[in-house]
């Protein structure tokens, strides 16, 4: 099964199978589930405290989360993001601070036993992100993070909500 679910991550969309749950508590206590934000494009992050690169990309993850959420502006969100930490018990500590400098808005929630992680990133690379359909499949897989890998991400993102970006970063718009 695991083998099955490893193939479907690295499918293209076309093919995509259906995303694994994820079913943790967040920064306060509460339960979120992936298929709760089914209809809704989610971008899962796996990260962890001690991960510089995960530093970098956490603030074009926080502004894609802002820019994009409502990008229809219609009072409904139809973007999501879940941001997993794979910090160990010892290191626990130290999410909520991180959360509160880097001035992140969206849902964080600790992987505590690592059971989400290992499903999605048997490896524990991070940080690696995912992009979720409405209909719950991958449709995008990004190992670690290089500059300008957010664009990608965001370009899926918008692809998928159908919609032009309003507010696409600098860096992101391509010349002819």
């Amino acid at each position: 099964m695991l083998t099955a679910i490893l193939a479907s991550l690295a499918l293209s969309p076309a093919h995509a199978e259906t995303a694994p749950e994820i079913k943790l508590r967040d920064l306060s206590n509460k339960e979120r589930t992936l298929s709760a934000e089914r209809g809704k494009v989610v971008l899962v992050n796996f990260w962890a405290t001690w991960c510089a690169p995960c530093m970098v990309e956490m603030p074009h993850i926080q502004q894609m989360y802002t820019d994009l959420a409502d990008i229809d502006g219609d009072g409904v969100q139809e973007f999501e993001v879940l941001s997993i930490s794979i910090d160990d018990a010892r290191d626990r500590s130290k999410i909520k601070p991180l959360v509160k400098t880097k001035g992140l808005t969206f849902p964080v929630l600790w992987d505590q036993n690592k059971q989400v992680s290992q499903v999605y990133n048997p490896s524990g690379v991070v940080p690696m992100t995912l992009i979720i359909t409405q209909e719950g499949e991958t449709a995008l897989t990004v190992q670690e993070y290089a500059p300008g890998e957010e664009c990608q991400l965001r370009a899926k993102v918008v692809e998928l909500l159908g919609v032009p970006d309003p507010s696409m970063p600098e860096q992101c718009v391509t010349t002819p």
